[in-house]
């Protein structure tokens, strides 16, 4: 009997120190565990939070990369997914934000000829007017007409562009500048400007010969534009590795760097007043950019004011 008792008392004993025992390895136990889980599953809420941010329109959040594991993996994948998104939305901002520019730009256009027109028609119909500023009124409103009948018909050029990919044939660059120089040399000669063409040996480019013209002949008449009397514009054409470079060169007015970072986009001048003046829309450029773009070519400026400007077109063979 006394050694059941003894037995039941050790056991008593020791069920008390495993209470015990559990009692404080469970808490440590637990610790541990919500630590564990905290950092297994920290990964799974950083992503959480990122796609949060990026959601409300951070879309510059990342994630921390640590490691070369699965976790590091899918850390690195997600930032090449924010990357790519931030990219698309900063693409599509600067589409809406040229856009809108351009709808602006077109209003104001539209609305100074638009408003000299019926300025001019308001005055012949209630004055009693000279023939001779009869004739005046008559003759500025039909070159006003004439200019929005040119932005219409160059926004119809530009809208085909953005629709239709020319048809290639092999263009020799030698024709290219002789059917330019027949268009070209009467404007030059109007403002007493020498135009020269040159080239060091028969070129060819693949691309629509009409369109090119389009495009040489738009890049040497604002040469013409900026370019006093008794001045060169020079027009030439080289090999350069694969490539072919056609440049126009003019020693004009020429262009300060953050004039230049504008002058393909829409409606814009350099030269406001003098733009007009001579008829010009602000939208020669862009079609020559809308060209270049279809055959895959680059379009680029160099200048400095009071030196000139130099337009470069790179095609490219290689």
């Amino acid at each position: 009997m006394g050694n059941l008792d003894e037995a039941v008392s050790t056991w008593r004993h020791t069920k008390n120190i495993l209470f015990l025992a559990g009692a404080l390895v469970m808490p440590v136990m637990a610790f541990f565990l919500f630590q564990f889980l905290n950092l297994l599953f920290r990964p799974l809420a950083q992503i959480s939070s990122a796609s949060a941010r990026i959601a409300e329109g951070n879309y510059k959040s990342r994630l921390p990369v640590q490691g070369k594991d699965e976790v590091a993996s899918v850390a690195h994948n997600f930032n090449l997914m924010a990357q790519q998104v931030e990219a698309q939305i900063l693409q599509l901002q600067d589409i809406a934000r040229q856009k809108q520019q351009f709808i602006d730009n077109f209003s104001h256009e539209l609305r100074i000829p638009l408003t000299a027109i019926y300025g001019y028609a308001e005055y012949l119909q209630k004055a009693s007017v000279p023939e001779e500023d009869r004739y005046e009124c008559t003759q500025f409103i039909m070159s006003e007409c004439s200019r929005l009948q040119s932005m219409a018909y160059q926004l119809l050029d530009m809208a085909l562009l953005r629709n239709s990919a020319p048809e290639e044939e092999d263009c020799d660059v030698a024709e290219l500048f002789a059917g330019s120089e027949k268009v070209m040399h009467v404007r030059a000669a109007e403002k007493g400007i020498r135009l020269s063409y040159a080239m060091p040996r028969s070129l060819l480019l693949r691309g629509n010969m009409d369109q090119l013209s389009i495009l040489l002949n738009n890049l040497i008449d604002n040469a013409l534009k900026a370019s006093p009397p008794e001045s060169e514009v020079r027009v030439r054409a080289r090999p350069e590795g694969a490539d072919i470079i056609i440049e126009v060169e003019d020693h004009g007015i020429g262009m300060e760097p953050e004039q230049l970072s504008h002058i393909k986009e829409a409606f814009y001048r350099v030269d406001k007043g003098r733009s007009r003046a001579l008829g010009g829309t602000g939208l020669g450029l862009s079609i020559c950019e809308g060209i270049a773009q279809l055959h895959q070519a680059e379009l680029t400026f160099s200048s400095r004011k009071g030196e000139g400007t130099t337009a470069r077109l790179r095609f490219f063979r290689g």
